[in-house]
């Protein structure tokens, strides 16, 4: 019995994850731009993100290179920021799983990284 409850949790935690790809397909949480750099920009939010602990764990954030910038990611692909230069601005995505799984949104954790994004903007 545990081993059918352990197998039933594990196949539900795993239906739940969303990758940063389709993530990207839908529309992102929030949009912002900026006149900084995508590297002043990723590093201060970064730096606001870690500060940060959900359900007793700190946030762990991850550094990606893309097109024209950077995009970061908490551990777990809760949140995805992407961060892409232009000539002139710099614009940021941010994307949240909680948005689009079925386990719902947690309006308190998004409203932390939204405040992050705009402390640096």
């Amino acid at each position: 019995m545990i081993k059918a409850t352990c197998l039933l949790a594990a196949l539900l935690l795993t239906g739940c994850a969303v990758t940063p790809s389709e993530m990207r397909d839908a529309k992102p949480y929030a949009t912002f731009v900026s006149n900084k750099s995508a590297d002043t920009l990723s590093r201060c939010i970064a730096n606001n993100m870690e500060t940060h602990s959900y359900a007793g764990l700190s946030t762990q954030i991850n550094f990606r290179p893309i097109e024209n910038g950077i995009s970061i990611a908490s551990q777990g692909n809760f949140e995805l920021i992407d961060i892409k230069s232009s000539k002139h601005t710099t614009d940021i995505r941010f994307y949240s799983a909680t948005t689009h799984t079925w386990v719902g949104g947690n309006q308190g954790r998004l409203d932390n990284t939204v405040n992050d994004i705009q402390t640096c903007l």
